[in-house]
């Protein structure tokens, strides 16, 4: 995936909506440095990454993970640019899928595509990105042919450990994509069946629908903004108007839906649309989970409705479901942290842990939200000192994490850090009048306590007791 430029606010609404669930982002826009923010959910496979550049506040590299692999973006050789897209989302389809594979951990895809243009011995590679496993692929479509051809190889030694080609029809693309994924778990010695494969015969459809599916799963690797989220919306309902009941693509929907109105259909005046599609999406969502209640991105979507509801109970069930599908998933750790980083002393201590989780996962390949998220549970337990080297990195990594210039003050007037209190003061000001409409009308506080409230007792004594104070001792904006 190249890295365009992110999409520039629309309205006050879309700072607001950015700033206003920064703890679970939501929007990951492609470009690095772009704001992560959303409703609910550090987000998925398209989450956008930087490559750690070995400066002093990108934590070292560590240890190779012994099942650690790399999905390389496959090429296109089909000698047809429009068709670019299916070796994209093949890649991101592989990633996704390997991802579930238990004690083995998958660099996300978007750090993956930071390594398109850089080619390079494996075995230099395998160092760089800090991984055992890479595999390459290429994809040759015509007509309604297809054919995958990937490569395994181990970088510790730069040998090849097999290479496949695999034959189909585009309707196929599902099924062949479970057979390299399946070779690839055989490959590295993972005994362990990949929880998303399915039949190939289960998974078998009409190519225009396959075809649409895949031309929205590319269309979520760009910069996500309301004409790119409608351009989705319109392909999967083309796709499931010929395919009637697909619960893959009925989960697609619901998400892209949900994301939509989360995200861009913030404000009195967007209201009735963003009801709309809420509605529906969790009506697809319930739907499908019924039918595909393996489907990790089914609890993923319904977590974050519960959350809308302020139903932290159902949220946390809904998310322990997706875990247990998805153990090695940043995403999956971060989604169920969120649930308790706010709810008192005890729920602190239990976010903390699974952040420490989700941070040890991206050791070699750190993720912006992930060290903003994991200086906030840090600071949620008492932990300031430490706090502040997670979120400045955070910064280092993305200077738009607008929730990092707010716990690094109050983590700083916690300290008594004078010098780095005016510093982070003059920083955050200077990103607020970059980001909010002059005149705008804005509560700072209001929106940092909608994005962040989980209404609960622990939360609300967390409130009262240790960031309203810090807050007015830092010296933030009401």
């Amino acid at each position: 995936m190249s890295e365009p430029n992110p999409a520039t606010p629309q309205a006050t609404t879309g700072w607001l909506a950015r700033l206003g669930r920064l703890k679970r982002p939501l929007v990951a826009m492609a470009g690095v440095g772009a704001v992560l923010s959303g409703l609910a959910g550090w987000w998925n496979t398209y989450q956008t990454v930087r490559v750690a550049t070995g400066t002093s506040a990108v934590p070292s590299p560590a240890e190779i993970t012994a099942l650690s692999v790399m999905v390389l973006p496959f090429a296109n050789q089909t000698g047809d640019a429009q068709k670019a897209y299916i070796a994209d989302a093949l890649t991101s389809s592989i990633t996704a899928d390997l991802s579930r594979i238990r004690d083995a951990f998958i660099v996300p895809t978007a750090t993956a595509f930071a390594y398109r243009d850089k080619p390079m011995p494996v075995q230099q590679l395998g160092k760089a990105a800090g991984v055992r496993y890479v595999l390459t692929g290429s994809v040759l479509a015509g007509g309604e042919k297809l054919r995958i051809s990937a490569q395994l190889a181990d970088t510790s030694t730069g040998a090849q450990i097999w290479s496949r080609s695999f034959d189909g029809e585009l309707a196929d693309l599902m099924g062949l994509q479970d057979q390299v994924t399946t070779l690839v778990a055989d490959g590295i010695g993972d005994s362990m069946v990949v929880n998303a494969a399915r039949q190939s015969e289960k998974r078998r459809g009409n190519t225009t629908a396959a075809d649409l599916r895949l031309q929205a799963r590319a269309v979520n690797l760009q910069p996500q903004s309301r004409e790119n989220f409608d351009r989705m919306e319109a392909l999967l309902r083309q796709a499931l108007a010929l395919e009637p009941g697909n619960a893959p693509t009925e989960l697609q929907l619901a998400e892209t839906l949900s994301r939509r109105a989360s995200n861009f259909d913030r404000g009195p005046e967007r209201q009735a649309d963003r009801q709309r599609r809420m509605v529906e999406a969790r009506m697809l969502a319930e739907k499908a989970a019924k039918s595909e209640p393996d489907d990790p991105l089914a609890y993923r979507i319904l977590g974050r409705f519960a959350e809308e509801r302020r139903d932290v109970a159902e949220a946390r069930r809904a998310y322990e479901r997706r875990l247990a599908l998805e153990p090695k998933l940043v995403g999956a750790l971060s989604d169920l942290a969120g649930t308790y980083m706010y709810d008192g002393a005890d729920g602190a201590r239990r976010g903390l842990a699974l952040m420490e989780q989700a941070a040890a996962l991206e050791a070699n390949h750190p993720n912006g939200a992930t060290q903003m998220n994991l200086g906030e549970a840090r600071f949620a337990a008492g932990d300031s000192a430490r706090a502040v080297d997670n979120l400045r990195t955070a910064l280092q990594l993305n200077p738009n994490l607008a929730e990092s210039y707010i716990y690094l003050a109050m983590a700083y007037a916690e300290l008594g850090d004078a010098d780095h209190l005016r510093e982070m003061q003059a920083r955050f000001q200077e990103w607020l009048s970059k980001q909010v409409p002059a005149g705008a009308p804005t509560s700072l506080f209001e929106t940092f306590e909608q994005g962040n409230s989980v209404d609960t007792p622990g939360y609300r004594a967390y409130r009262d007791t240790r960031v309203l104070p810090l807050w007015r001792k830092a010296g933030l904006p009401p």
